[in-house]
């Protein structure tokens, strides 16, 4: 397999989410993990990720279903 970048708008249509969405997630990731190479390859202006770093980049913004469940509980 090719490795190839990656954009917000290729992670946001693997996904099925909006683009803005995804930079939401990867923004918030990032603040937790301000040292973490895989979040911090820019191109100019422009984020993206290595497709063979998918799978890490997925784990990284990822949570489980009861984890969502208290975050929402915690906001309201």
């Amino acid at each position: 397999m090719e490795d190839k970048p990656m954009y917000y708008k290729d992670l946001a249509k693997i996904f099925g989410k909006h683009e803005r969405t995804i930079q939401r997630e990867i923004y918030k990731v990032k603040k937790k993990e301000p040292n973490n190479p895989i979040l911090n390859n820019y191109m100019g202006d422009s984020w993206f990720c290595w497709s063979s770093d998918m799978k890490e980049v997925i784990s990284l913004c990822s949570k489980l279903k009861s984890e969502k469940t208290e975050e929402v509980n915690i906001t309201t």
